[in-house]
């Protein structure tokens, strides 16, 4: 661990951050000469401005530039999660390779279990990964299970990566079915009328288990009189209808460029 007590640090190929969502004051650095850094600042506002003077940073290297996770180019924190029975409480930290292995790389926040997780140029014939993405939160997973990468060259590709432990986002019942704001007897209604048909939220699912059973009407009970549970209601897809849906994204777009 180095520490500065300076505002600057000089090098060469400086080509991505991201801070830490556990942790703003922490963030990983791809540098294509010299490998891949995690920094901690110590940022002082006490005075009501930034203080330079008084800020620092210690720099930590996770690898270095000889291998095999080299050439670091665009870099991805995740935040804190759990994926299939492992938690990282610090999230995971993932890494495009810029030359022409095209390969994409995660390890944990101080460098261990670094894992090849991607070789796209030895897929789609593509050359540089230059890119990638944690979608994982907009489409209901937890962090670090579904990520978008790229990669540049004469057979440019999007790749979408999925975990094989993969895990859905706890989501918290929720018996308003009707969406006004509270847990009335319209709401009972609702479940009674889909019972043992209904597959979404809007028709009975409190818990999320993809039908309408007794258990969503104990969840109505214990919700019964008052107000809605906050939090947004989402349908959550399963990685093959994931994969389908951007598979007619980008036919769609490609159909419009050519237009």
């Amino acid at each position: 661990m180095n520490s500065h007590r300076q505002s600057r640090w000089l090098n060469t190929e400086l080509e991505d951050v991201d801070t830490s969502p556990s942790d703003p004051t922490r963030a990983v650095l791809g540098n294509q000469n010299f490998g891949t850094f995690t920094f901690d600042f110590d940022l002082d506002f006490s005075k009501g401005s930034f203080d330079a003077a008084g800020s620092g940073f210690s720099i930590e290297m996770l690898h270095n530039n000889v291998g095999p996770l080299n050439n670091a180019d665009n870099v991805e924190w995740s935040a804190a999660t759990v994926l299939g029975d492992t938690t990282y409480p610090e999230g995971l930290i993932f890494v495009n390779e810029d030359h022409r292995d095209g390969q994409i790389w995660v390890n944990e926040p101080d460098g261990s279990n670094a894992t090849l997780i991607g070789d796209t140029a030895g897929v789609s014939g593509a050359t540089e990964s230059t890119g990638i993405l944690d979608i994982s939160d907009f489409v209901g997973y937890n962090p670090g299970s579904i990520l978008l990468s790229n990669n540049q060259g004469s057979n440019s590709s999007l790749t979408v990566l999925i975990n094989p432990d993969a895990t859905l986002e706890a989501i918290d019942p929720n018996a308003d079915f009707d969406g006004d704001g509270d847990v009335d007897g319209a709401d009972f209604l609702t479940w009674q009328h889909n019972f043992n048909s209904g597959t979404l939220q809007s028709k009975g699912d409190a818990d999320f288990d993809g039908d309408v059973d007794s258990d969503d009407l104990g969840q109505w009970e214990s919700q019964f009189g008052g107000a809605a549970p906050q939090g947004s209601v989402q349908t959550v897809p399963e990685p093959a209808t994931l994969l389908l849906g951007l598979g007619l994204l980008l036919t769609a777009t490609a159909s419009r460029r050519r237009a």
